[in-house]
């Protein structure tokens, strides 16, 4: 009986159940866990997809910007190669003045009154000793060696306004004739034979006053000329395919950002069948990529701010009474399109003076020179135009898209699954440099706006149309056409100013040995050093410039700064230009400027870029105060400008109570936008704005980056020369797709909010 109760679950079948249950369960318990394997899988190869394209995207931006980085400090060159020309017009051009020019040179001194930067007089020549359109004047001492004797000057009534506003001539364009010539490798020869000539000096000045305002205008002209094209074939390589570019190195975006997304794909993700990547170029969107046939002309996000700059230049006429009191100053510009000047026996462009073939007619060396000047600055020549720099289309936004997909193998989801990921990255914080005006209304090509909507005040007029500039009598006459710039932003005069004439060319003088009122000591030369020891530099020399108008080709140095070419080394002129166009308050607020160019761009773009765009390396200047070939001088940069402005402060300059716009620390040009560490990107505390909190470079002082060890390896460097702290040029963002179809208010107050011109509709 017991045995039968004991079995009697056996009998009934009452055991046994829960196995069953189990079993079912087990398979519905199974696929959840197949579902959550399947789903977490899905998500980590989706994950890990989305963030490979996200870096993908960020390294195409990061090339961008790398690019705009350097088409931005490019720029700037051109400005510092403009303020070049216009420090020599206006600086050296007028201090042979002994009546009304603030130094008085004669007796060591600032006039009474001029050492102002302002002036509440009215601003007219009669009151400003007509520093508005002031003749170039170059004949005076302390040139050594020149065609004037010591204690003599032939300028000091340059800036009689009674005399200038009586005589000046303005000008129209010349024509070209013949085409454009080589170099004359005989200036030297040309400019010893006039010393040699057994002409009288009176004969002379004119024609040598235009061969030196000429031959700064040629270096100015060859200078932005190669840096124009530089950046118009940048440009146009950056805008010419949309799925890639060339990078700064000369190799394929494309190819760097797939291998970026491709390290970082997981094994299932990279071994997919269905694998494809793609990236997308915003510079090469129909809006803002249809690139001109001329190759020297910049895509269209790009806009060149062409100008028509008149100079003018001290002529002495009436020669038959050279000698005496009787001399007439004659202020003239490059008037060449007046028929009397145009030689009717081979119908080539003549001299600029009336008396010219008769009295010098024994000069050929002399007339070729001042007909290869003429026939080369020809403003309707558009090869050698001048323009003041680029200004970038605001509606033209700079970014890189990416998108990939796959269809990895996942263990129980479908064979057709495919995960699809797409990202935005753009270049940001950066300035290639101010618009010439204010606004910029979408559609147009170029900035608009009236006068009093410039930019920068002291920059000669905008010209749009050069064939309409023949008949336009009240632009030919206005003083705005006059190579002036701003030392700050609103400021009023530019190299107008009393207190800049008066200082520089208080530095100037003081740079000749014979100056009765030499304030800097004697030192001894060291021609190995960047900066002469103060008081030992030579005495400012006419022959310092002989090589600066040379072909781009010949210039294998790339220099058009002053240099003692018959020693080979550095001349004092050269150290007052470069302080003369380093950089100031008004550069630091528009423009992105790079410290330290020849390590962080120019030797990349040379090994790498250049080559593809097809531009040899003649067409490649480094900063100016450079010399290709020297061994201190080639890698000279911006940094090194600042270092040399900062070391003459007090014995040649006074940067620091008188010329106070100048920058005296590199890291001050340190003004674009920075994080506050490398994993933060909240908005940095106060003091990393222009400056540095990296052992790079000092907050206070200059330092050069070697002098600090154990950071940085000797040759290494970094963009702003900081790693830590401010920084320059564009930074770089991951970016909503929707952000680039949303209204932005990129044209200036003045213009409504609206949508960009290249959203990435098409990708």
């Amino acid at each position: 009986m017991k045995l039968l109760k004991s079995n009697k679950s056996l009998i009934t079948g009452n055991k046994g159940q829960v196995a069953l249950f189990v079993a079912l369960i087990f398979q519905v318990l199974f696929l959840f866990f197949a579902m959550i394997v399947n789903v977490g899988l899905v998500v980590h190869h989706k994950i890990n997809l989305q963030s490979s394209v996200d870096m993908a995207a960020y390294y195409g931006a990061m090339k961008q910007a790398e690019l705009l980085n350097s088409i931005a400090h490019m720029n700037y060159q051109m400005r510092q190669s403009w303020k070049l020309l216009a420090w020599r017009y206006r600086v050296l051009g007028t201090a042979g003045d002994q009546n009304l020019h603030p130094y008085d040179h004669l007796h060591g001194q600032i006039r009474s009154g001029m050492d102002a930067e302002y002036s509440n007089d009215p601003d007219t020549e009669a009151n400003r000793g007509n520093f508005l359109r002031p003749p170039f004047c170059i004949t005076y001492n302390p040139f050594n060696e020149s065609i004037v004797p010591e204690g003599e000057s032939t300028c000091k009534k340059t800036l009689d306004p009674a005399i200038s506003s009586q005589i000046i001539r303005l000008f129209t364009p010349p024509p070209v004739i013949a085409s454009f010539i080589g170099f004359a490798s005989a200036t030297r020869a040309i400019s010893i034979n006039m010393k040699r000539a057994a002409l009288s000096r009176c004969q002379i000045i004119g024609p040598y006053n235009y061969m030196t305002i000429g031959t700064f205008m040629l270096a100015y002209q060859l200078d932005q000329y190669v840096r124009r094209v530089s950046i118009a074939r940048i440009s146009r390589s950056m805008s010419q395919r949309k799925n890639d570019f060339f990078d700064i190195n000369g190799k394929s975006v494309k190819s760097g950002a797939e291998e970026t997304f491709m390290r970082n794909l997981t094994e299932a993700n990279k071994e997919s069948s269905g694998l494809n990547f793609q990236i997308y170029n915003g510079l090469a969107h129909n809006g803002c990529g249809n690139i001109p046939s001329d190759t020297e002309v910049p895509a269209p996000w790009l806009s060149e701010i062409r100008v028509f700059p008149s100079v003018f230049y001290l002529d002495l006429n009436d020669c038959s009474n050279s000698g005496t009191t009787a001399l007439k100053y004659t202020p003239k510009n490059f008037d060449l399109a007046n028929p009397s000047n145009v030689d009717s026996a081979d119908n080539q462009i003549s001299m600029p003076y009336s008396y010219f073939d008769g009295t010098l007619s024994g000069q050929p060396q002399l007339k070729e020179r001042i007909k290869y000047i003429a026939q080369t600055l020809s403003l309707y020549n558009d090869k050698y135009r001048f323009i003041v720099g680029v200004e970038k289309n605001p509606w033209c936004q700079a970014y890189v898209g990416a998108k990939a997909t796959t269809n990895p193998k996942i263990p129980f989801a479908p064979s057709d699954l495919t995960l699809t990921a797409t990202a935005f990255a753009k270049p940001f914080g950066g300035r290639v440099g101010p618009w010439y005006y204010k606004n910029w209304v979408k559609g147009t090509f170029e900035s608009t706006g009236g006068i009093q909507d410039r930019t920068d005040n002291q920059l000669p007029l905008r010209v749009k149309d050069l064939a309409t500039l023949k008949s336009d009598a009240q632009f030919f006459a206005n003083p705005l056409r006059i190579a002036n710039y701003s030392k700050y932003i609103g400021d009023p005069y530019g190299l107008t100013s009393w207190r800049t004439l008066a200082h520089m060319a208080k530095a100037f003088f003081n740079l000749s040995p014979k100056s009765p009122y030499r304030t800097v000591s004697a030192g001894s030369t060291n021609t190995d050093s960047i900066l002469l020891t103060p008081g030992s530099y030579p005495a400012p020399r006419l022959e310092d410039w002989y090589t600066i108008g040379e072909g781009i080709e010949l210039n294998k140095q790339k220099d058009i700064l002053a240099w003692n070419n018959d020693d080979d080394k550095i001349s004092g002129m050269r150290v007052l230009e470069v302080a003369g166009l380093a950089p100031d308050q008004f550069d630091l607020a528009y423009y992105s400027i790079e410290p330290n160019y020849y390590d962080n761009y120019y030797k990349k773009l040379k090994e790498g870029l250049l080559p593809q765009i097809g531009l040899d390396q003649s067409f490649l200047r480094p900063d100016l105060g450079a010399r290709i070939g020297h061994p201190t001088l080639e890698k000279f940069s911006v940094k090194d400008q600042v270092k040399m402005v900062a070391d003459i402060s007090t014995p040649i300059l006074d940067f620091k109570t008188k010329l106070t716009y100048n920058v005296l620390n590199p890291v001050h040009v340190l003004t674009s936008w920075t994080n506050k560490t490398l994993f933060d990107y909240e908005e940095a505390p106060e003091g990393y704005f222009g400056s540095c909190q990296s052992p790079l470079i000092s907050k206070n002082s200059y330092s050069d980056p070697q002098e600090k060890s154990g950071f940085l390896a000797k040759g290494e460097s970094v963009p702003g020369e900081c790693v830590t702290g401010g920084r320059t040029g564009y930074s770089v963002k991951i970016v909503s797709k929707d952000l680039l179809f949303s209204p932005v208010k990129a044209g200036g107050e003045a213009n409504a909010e609206s949508t960009i011109l290249n959203p990435p509709n098409d990708f």
